[in-house]
């Protein structure tokens, strides 16, 4: 049951029957009550493939279908990409005069390729965005800057909604008081949007400079076994696989430091990793420019890097980490208290929730 539900509000989730995660197809008996699997029919092993699209059209063939032979809502949101299946949403709203808010998740398609050549490569795909943000009732986004690049004059303040799926976790005092060796923890899809290479990088840095650590990485995706072939004789970097919840909470409990470790022009906001480490108390070693960066400096929560000068990163850890963890971990887990923590995500969606639905 979720909170909504608890204040009155009917909801029913529509969610794909393909994890994207582990690229496997799941059943409905490893979901909730609430929770309708859409049938996406055919799998897919690539993030950037014909493949994934096929099966982002049937999933947007299953939502019409549910959506034509269900009672009407009274609002609809629906989180974007994937692209067709916010388009479906949309052009059901409207259809139906019902308002419709489009959650920005990610900035598709222009992370995989340059506006003006997707525009030609990528034509219904451009065709379906310009509709969805040109008929939503409103846009919301996990940050300002996806706020703004879906809809250019939206009020950023009030329609940024970070991700909230996180509570503040803060770790015992034995391991804030105990930070030898340093644990430094990366945790995320192995995909191309990350430069995974620095984790050897970064651990051969240490090792030169007496600083006792370990890495921990978790997580799945296409460039595993290239990272693993790189660290293969660095007895620093633990390979952890893909975790389950309780699995890869004691993991990031234990932990000191988080790794946001991107390649150069990433169009990442405040990704998940962010709140999800500062949930933790974890300060960061940070290299995604924008939004992310600006938090880390601002609220004094990690470093931050660039990729042909990491020596900073040595300085930091031996005078700031080793010599003050526990007002930087308290100060991370404030600033993400204060700023990213569900109780105030949630009030602020249920503000546009009860708004919307009143004023359609």
């Amino acid at each position: 049951m979720t909170r909504l539900t608890i204040l009155g509000h009917k909801v029913t989730f529509f969610t794909t029957d393909f994890e994207h995660q582990r690229k496997s197809f799941i059943s409905s008996s490893e979901i909730p009550d609430n929770y309708e699997l859409l049938e996406s029919k055919v799998s897919y092993s690539k993030n950037v493939s014909v493949k994934r699209l096929i099966n982002h059209f049937y999933l947007g063939r299953s939502l019409k279908k549910r959506l034509d032979n269900t009672p009407k809502p009274d609002l609809i949101i629906c989180s974007y990409p994937t692209i067709y299946l916010t388009f479906i949403a949309t052009k059901f709203a409207k259809k139906h005069n019902i308002p419709v808010v489009v959650d920005v998740r990610d900035l598709w398609p222009d992370i995989f390729i340059s506006p003006k050549i997707g525009q030609l490569v990528l034509m219904p795909l451009y065709q379906q965005k310009k509709y969805i943000f040109k008929n939503a009732t409103r846009v919301i986004g996990v940050s300002p800057k996806y706020v703004s690049w879906a809809s250019p004059n939206a009020d950023t303040e009030v329609n940024t909604l970070p991700l909230s799926q996180y509570h503040a976790s803060p770790k015992s005092a034995a391991i804030k008081d105990n930070i030898r060796p340093v644990q430094l923890i990366f945790v995320g899809t192995l995909g191309t949007t990350y430069d995974l290479s620095l984790i050897s990088v970064i651990s051969e840095l240490l090792t030169k400079n007496n600083i006792e650590h370990q890495m921990i990485v978790c997580g799945e995706g296409p460039q595993k076994a290239t990272l693993i072939s790189s660290t293969k004789n660095n007895p620093n970097v633990v390979f952890r696989g893909w975790l389950k919840k309780d699995e890869l909470d004691k993991e990031l409990k234990a932990s000191h430091l988080g790794l946001m470790l991107y390649k150069s022009k990433s169009p990442q906001g405040w990704p998940n990793k962010l709140i999800e480490y500062m949930s933790y108390g974890l300060p960061m070693i940070n290299s995604l420019k924008g939004e992310s960066w600006h938090t880390i400096e601002h609220n004094g929560i990690g470093i931050n890097i660039e990729r042909d000068n990491l020596e900073p990163i040595i300085n930091w850890i031996q005078n700031d980490i080793v010599l003050n963890y526990h007002p930087i971990s308290d100060r991370t887990l404030k600033a993400f208290q204060e700023n990213f923590d569900e109780e105030t995500v949630f009030n602020k969606l249920l503000n546009i929730i009860e708004n919307d639905t009143t004023n359609s």
